[in-house]
Order: structure tokens, then sequence, then C-alpha cells
């Protein structure tokens, strides 16, 4: 399988509080580092290196692309321990490859964007193409009453990260394979309606 990103999601017995955690020395083994975060009163929201992490007082969703390895985290106390169950995941061009059975409600979309649209789109100076980029998706009026945070990466990709009440929203562009790749993960119940792109492969992990 064509690998595009790699996801994590752990979930507790309430007896461990994520949100206290050092996620800076957490994620180090992962090969992964912070590049910056925001938060409301349900969620820290951080943009990565190597994509997106979403920190819940008992569960978090770790997703990263390239040579980030979720699954280091793994090998860090408090994991495994009591109470820790976990969902793993593989996602590439052919689908989406589960390793757990645990059940999640978020919801997942990849799509190819053509070369001439995303040459048009991450031209000019860097307002310039994240203004583009913006306007594309639509941000604003697809989610609604979302806080954003994005990084544009060069020479050519983009992570944006919304979030709203216990609600969260992760977007990664990037070039994989000779595809333009567009990755929209959300939570089940901010599920948009078709976007005007192709669809390469969804799924409901409901």
């Amino acid at each position: 399988m064509t690998l595009i990103e790699k996801r994590l999601e752990i979930v507790n017995n309430e007896t461990i509080n994520f949100r206290q955690k050092n996620w800076s020395e957490l994620l180090r083994p992962c090969g992964v580092k912070i590049l910056s975060s925001f938060s409301n009163p349900q969620i820290d929201a951080y943009l990565l290196s190597e994509s997106s992490l979403f920190v819940f007082a008992h569960h978090f969703i770790l997703i990263t692309c390239g040579g980030g390895n979720p699954l280091r985290l793994l090998e860090q106390a408090p994991f495994p321990g009591k109470g820790i169950q976990y969902h793993y995941e593989e996602r590439g061009l052919e689908g989406v490859k589960n390793f757990t059975l645990e059940s999640k409600t978020s919801w997942l979309e990849i799509f190819s964007v053509e070369d001439a649209q995303c040459n048009e789109i991450f031209s000019g100076d860097l307002a310039e193409q994240i203004r583009n980029i913006e306007t594309f998706l639509n941000l604003k009026n697809k989610w609604p009453g979302f806080q954003f945070q994005n990084h544009l990466f060069e020479p050519r990709g983009y992570s944006v990260n919304g979030i709203q009440g216990e609600n969260y929203l992760s977007i990664h562009w990037s070039f994989e394979e000779g595809h333009n790749l567009l990755s929209i993960e959300s939570s089940e119940s901010f599920r948009t309606s078709p976007r005007p792109f192709p669809t390469l492969g969804e799924g409901n992990f409901s």
C-alpha cells in the first residue's frame, strides 16, 4: 500500500489526564516536533512537523505522515497501561488498513487535486498561498464556528487544525508518489457536503 498517513488514537479509563502531559517529550521518539498549538476548554490542538495531534482529557488522536512513527508512543509510560485502549491505522491510496477494532467517531476523505490547480494555488508569496488555499477549501463556510491554525511547508505542503467545542478538524495537503493529495478528517458530527474535486477514497469510522 502506498502509505499517506498513520493514525493512532488512545483512550484511557479516566485515571490519566492527557492534557497534563509533556507532549514535546512524548513525541520526540516518534520523529515529530510541535510547531504551534492552541486550545479551547475541551481540546489542545498541536500542529506538528509531521501532521497533527488533538488532545482531550482522556483520549488523544495523533496523525502523522512522512517518517513519523506514532507507535513509538506505545513504548513509553503511561502507554501501555491499565485501562488503555488504542486504535491504529495506516492510510494509503488503496484505502485504510485497520490494525485494531476499537470504534471511533470520525470520518476521513482523501482527494487528488490536479497539477495545474495546485500550481495556481501554491503561487505567490506565503500570505497569498495561504489565502488561495483557504479560499479553495472554503474553511469558514464548511466548518462554521471553528478556530483555525495553519502552517505552510516548503517546497509544497499545508496543514490546518480546527477546533470547536469537542469537535476537531485536520487537513493536510502533500505531494506523494506523483499525486497532489488532500486529506481531511473531522468529527463525524461535522461531516460536510461533497466537495468539487475527485475523491480517491473515503472511510467512515463511526
